[in-house]
């Protein structure tokens, strides 16, 4: 929402297409919604409630998995045990903050993955 074309907005026009399905928590859009209403963004509301709907209705919602660790913040635990119990990627622009796993995935290494997966399924 920042920057039109870049990485991270195209992830998120990937999820309105359908070609990235999110999966979710109420705790991870408890944050996400927290995130985008942080005065230094100042979106427009009706903005911010596109991508929040857009994740409730076209995410899967899952269950965390039992973390047997701690990360460096404890915000971004949801999101590894989530991804862990889904099986599903973890895009993050900070993979310092995460263990070395190969489901935890810049933006840029996420949209590169899409778009070769489109050009082997046409």
């Amino acid at each position: 929402m920042l920057k039109a074309n870049s990485t991270p907005s195209l992830i998120l026009e990937q999820v309105f297409t359908g070609n990235i399905i999110p999966v979710s928590h109420e705790k991870i859009l408890a944050e996400y919604d927290e995130v985008l209403r942080r005065r230094k963004f100042n979106f427009p509301e009706n903005n911010i409630s596109k991508i929040i709907n857009g994740f409730l209705n076209r995410g899967i919602f899952c269950e965390p998995a039992e973390l047997d660790y701690k990360l460096i913040d404890e915000r971004d635990e949801i999101f590894l045990a989530v991804a862990i119990s889904s099986g599903a990627f973890l895009i993050t622009g900070n993979t310092k903050h995460f263990p070395k796993e190969n489901f935890v995935v810049t933006p840029q290494e996420m949209i590169s993955f899409v778009q070769q997966s489109s050009r082997d399924h046409s």
